[in-house]
């Protein structure tokens, strides 16, 4: 009885180590769209009272139906941001999990696929950069998967609203409609380029199961410009698929010296403070 007593003691001792080492409160809000729709938002807030800088993290999409879709909780990122005093916000967009709305979609149109995406990204940004607790000059938006295509055409359709923006796995493969969709994507990010004026760091891993580096290349060479920085990493391989390294734990160490170095030249903070 003694053993398994000091047993349990152990394992509740890890555990509180474990959930304390993340010093964050979680919310599930409702941001005003327009005057009748909302979108359900996640946020991890650090302890304190602010004001925040704040990220502004987009989900991907998973297949099947965007209504199906689970409140997207981004633990490995959030994590990370909000140990270094940031306030991380994660607004399901029009027509995904509890959000109002519907989800369209342009079928090989990726241009107005990804402008779309960002009119329902943008009156969180709105929201959040009025609240008392944010600071609106040190905002950074952050997209995975198709949530990095989002954050990518964000930044070209509202210009200097936000600091800096990271694609971690960005794109959108279409896999119906006849889409040839490595050059629908390729000229889309040609157009989000050509308004772009935002410092932008991409990371990919190097076996993604969805974009290969010679995509990621033409991608970035489509929408580079000049005078903007924009910088395109590969990483080495992870696991087998790398479209999964920024969703796992173990990935973390991997990405996070690129965008200690992204933060470090928007002269934003990235020290652990909590």
């Amino acid at each position: 009885m003694k053993e398994m007593l000091k047993y349990l003691i152990t394992v509740y001792t890890l555990l509180t180590l474990s959930f304390s080492a993340w010093a964050a409160r979680e919310e599930v809000i409702r941001v005003p769209y327009d005057w009748n729709w909302t979108l359900e938002t996640t946020i991890f807030k650090p302890y304190g009272e602010g004001p925040f800088p704040l990220v502004i993290l987009n989900h991907g999409k998973e297949f099947g139906d965007a209504r199906l879709q689970k409140r997207y909780r981004g633990y490995p990122i959030a994590r990370e941001f909000t140990k270094r005093g940031y306030m991380v916000a994660m607004p399901m967009r029009l027509g995904f999990s509890k959000s109002d709305g519907v989800y369209k979609q342009y079928g090989c149109d990726m241009v107005k696929d990804g402008y779309i995406q960002a009119e329902s990204v943008a009156p969180a940004v709105d929201f959040f950069k009025k609240r008392a607790d944010v600071d609106p000059n040190r905002v950074v938006m952050i997209g995975y998967s198709y949530g990095g295509v989002v954050s990518v055409a964000y930044a070209a359709a509202y210009p200097n609203t936000v600091r800096g923006v990271i694609s971690f796995a960005g794109g959108f493969k279409k896999i119906s409609g006849g889409c040839i969709w490595d050059i629908e994507l390729s000229k889309a990010y040609a157009e989000f380029g050509s308004k772009n004026k935002t410092p932008q760091l991409w990371i990919y891993a190097n076996n993604d199961s969805l974009f290969s580096p010679a995509m990621v290349e033409r991608m970035y060479r489509s929408f580079r410009q000049p005078n903007i920085p924009t910088r395109a990493v590969i990483l080495d391989d992870f696991e087998d698929d790398g479209h999964k390294l920024f969703e796992d734990p173990d990935g973390v160490s991997l990405w996070l010296p690129e965008v200690e170095n992204f933060f470090k030249t928007l002269n934003l903070p990235f020290s652990i403070t909590q």
